[in-house]
């Protein structure tokens, strides 16, 4: 077994094995995302006008440096519009029963940053990692990231 000066020294050395592998790794997960890249590409390419009504105007990639292109839209849904709700299908079992229901909600078309969504810019970012750092929204994690101090989010 290696000896190690110090338990940062240890974790500095195990990390850097683990980012070895995943780095090896990469080709192959290209590979295989590529035919998801072609699959949303041809998507893409087939849509009618009809499809995602009101998505181009508020579309923000290619526009927004930051915004993920991505295909099919995701969506950002809000609160329900009214109580009443439509049973589409209903499946039992003896172990359970299932239904499934059609109910009209507002909604949003999400520009994704990867931290943030664009189309709620306002709705704060919690650190998973960090559980003692602050909440920021979109504009004070801008400003954070434009003020050069360091450190994690």
């Amino acid at each position: 077994m290696q000896r190690y000066q110090s338990y940062n020294n240890y974790t500095n050395k195990e990390c850097l094995k683990v980012l070895t592998i995943i780095i090896s790794l990469l080709p192959t997960l290209k590979e295989k995302l590529s035919k998801f890249e072609a699959k949303w590409k041809q998507m893409r390419e087939d849509k009618k006008p009809e499809d995602f009504e009101g998505y181009e105007s508020v579309n923000m990639a290619g526009k927004n440096e930051e915004v993920i292109d991505h295909y099919p839209p995701q969506y950002i849904i809000g609160n329900q519009i009214d109580e009443a709700y439509e049973p589409v299908d209903i499946v039992e079992t003896n172990l359970a029963t299932v239904r499934l229901y059609k109910v009209k909600v507002e909604y949003m078309y999400g520009n994704p940053t990867g931290m943030y969504n664009l189309s709620l810019p306002e709705k704060k970012h919690r650190s998973l990692f960090d559980l003692r750092s602050t909440d920021r929204n979109y504009a004070e994690w801008k400003k954070w990231q434009s003020s050069g101090v360091s450190g994690e989010l």
